[in-house]
């Protein structure tokens, strides 16, 4: 609009448009005029404005916005190509991503650097520090690559990523452990030790743990993943095909999956880390829901109300008790003794 405007000043001729050139994201225009007295007026447009460097804006935020958007370059392509919005070439992303690396590497190592002084200063005793990791894999199967992130116990905020990819070990499903032990590496190197580490039942982290700190490091597994193991047995037995009703499965448990697993989580809270009271806890479970409170705790309104009444259908039935047994007795959080409150 304003070269428009500015040639409308002096030349009353029609714009148009001769030669349209795609760079990346953004249109680059030769535009010229039709003037009665024959004067040619041409100028180049272009639909984003230059940075310092000569690179169009547009472009650069586009590259921006897709190194921090998780997208794979497939994905990129096939929503460009889709949108029929201009695409960046390759050379041109792979010169961006070398720049762009640098400054994150330094944001990268400041924030983990003040993250680990910040877990450190919240222990009143400075002996190790308590760290959860886990592991993301690019993909569900046989993913190329893994990041591996450790975050601290009390202020949650993360300490390491590593990132594993096929080229440090060809089989993905060893990927979180060669990750794990980076983690150690690193914590190593900066003298700090761990005395709890809790992830999400991996067994060869189980192992690493457990052989290669010698004790030195407690082990744990986080209850979020046993429970919700509970939660996925507990819908197996309470719905299924007609002929298997009564015996596969019992129609007076399907108002309890959720229910159970709350009171999975109640149970871990309040064992204080003692496994007896931890498996009596969860015994009392198909008490509760048979409509015998006797061992519930004290403070819980199936005690302390006297009109109290059961929301759930009361257990009647010799096989949906069973049932409900074998759910909670075969669940890893019952058999666990080390337990994370």
């Amino acid at each position: 609009m304003a070269t428009a405007e500015s040639h409308g000043k002096y030349c009353g001729g029609k714009l148009i448009v001769k030669k349209v050139i795609k760079r990346g994201h953004v249109a680059s225009l030769k535009i010229s005029c039709i003037s009665t007295n024959r004067a040619r007026h041409s100028y180049q447009w272009s639909s984003s404005p230059y940075l310092p460097n000569g690179k169009y804006l547009i472009n650069e935020r586009i590259n921006h916005a897709f190194l921090c958007s998780g997208m794979l370059p497939s994905h990129y392509t096939r929503f460009c190509n889709g949108a029929r919005m201009g695409i960046l070439s390759v050379d041109a992303r792979d010169n961006f991503f070398k720049k762009y690396k640098i400054f994150v590497k330094e944001e990268y190592e400041e924030s983990t650097n003040t993250a680990l002084l910040e877990e450190i200063g919240s222990y009143e005793d400075l002996d190790g520090i308590d760290i959860i990791t886990d592991a993301r894999h690019g993909w569900r199967k046989n993913a190329q690559d893994t990041s591996v992130v450790a975050i601290g116990e009390q202020t949650h905020k993360v300490l390491n990523c590593v990132h594993v990819t096929k080229a440090d070990d060809p089989v993905t499903q060893r990927h979180e452990k060669h990750g794990t032990e980076q983690v150690y590496r690193e914590l190593d190197q900066k003298q700090v030790s761990v005395k709890v580490h809790t992830h999400d039942r991996n067994m060869a982290i189980n192992k690493l743990v457990k052989q290669s700190k010698n004790g030195l490091t407690t082990n744990q597994n986080d209850t979020w993943h046993g429970v919700k193991s509970v939660k996925k047995a507990m819908a197996t037995v309470s719905s299924g095909p007609m002929y298997l009703k009564e015996r596969k499965w019992s129609e007076e448990l399907h108002d309890k999956v959720e229910s159970v697993a709350t009171h999975f989580h109640w149970s871990i809270r309040n064992s204080e880390g003692d496994a007896s009271r931890l498996t009596a806890n969860l015994d009392n479970i198909v008490e509760h829901y048979k409509g015998n409170h006797k061992e519930c705790h004290s403070t819980s309104r199936c005690r302390t109300d006297p009109n109290y009444e059961s929301k759930r259908v009361i257990i009647q039935s010799p096989v949906a008790e069973k049932l409900l047994n074998s759910v909670i007795k075969n669940s890893i959080i019952y058999k666990i003794q080390t337990i994370l409150d």
